[in-house]
């Protein structure tokens, strides 16, 4: 029995316990179907992101500068791209919008944005086609005891630079 303000009232504790259970058991097999859906909605969500990365980037001005083929750098960088308001939206390592150079305020277009990314990237060079100056060696790496100008090696981005200093190249004047 229950007695509340209007009095006593019929209560049936073991109706209550297994109405309960039935209602725990229906809001944990609707949790389960809203996880699968989620799931599925995420997985086409990236699909899509993939698929208008790769489409944007075939159309780009950047894909003939490109010496790696298309598949391999979409595959690489469409995970930096959301779909926002109906628009790709591209984000650093960080978490953070690319916002466009040429207009402050605004987030980077596809074409400014996968620059962006191309240029952030610490194998830039591999990416792109011809990003390096001639130097006359092959590569920093390439051979022990290999030299290079100091004008060459001026020309060489900072991190090129430590790459072939931590070779063993020789720097001649």
């Amino acid at each position: 029995m229950y007695i509340g303000d209007d009095g006593e009232i019929a209560f049936d504790a073991a109706g209550s316990v297994a109405a309960i259970s039935r209602l725990n058991a229906e809001l944990a097999a609707a949790r389960s179907e809203s996880l699968k859906i989620v799931s599925e909605r995420d997985q086409l969500q990236k699909s899509l992101v993939a698929e208008t990365v790769g489409a944007r980037l075939a159309r780009s001005k950047v894909a003939g500068k490109l010496a790696l083929p298309l598949d391999i750098v979409q595959a690489r960088f469409s995970g930096a791209f959301k779909i926002e308001n109906g628009d790709l939206t591209a984000y650093d390592d960080a978490g953070q919008k690319l916002y466009s150079r040429a207009n402050p305020g605004r987030t980077a277009p596809f074409d400014e944005a996968i620059e962006m990314l191309i240029d952030r990237h610490p194998s830039r060079s591999q990416i792109l086609k011809g990003t390096e100056p001639a130097t006359g060696v092959s590569s920093p790496t390439s051979v022990a005891g290999a030299s290079i100008t100091r004008a060459a090696f001026a020309a060489l981005s900072p991190s090129k630079q430590m790459e072939t200093a931590r070779s063993g190249v020789r720097i001649v004047d």
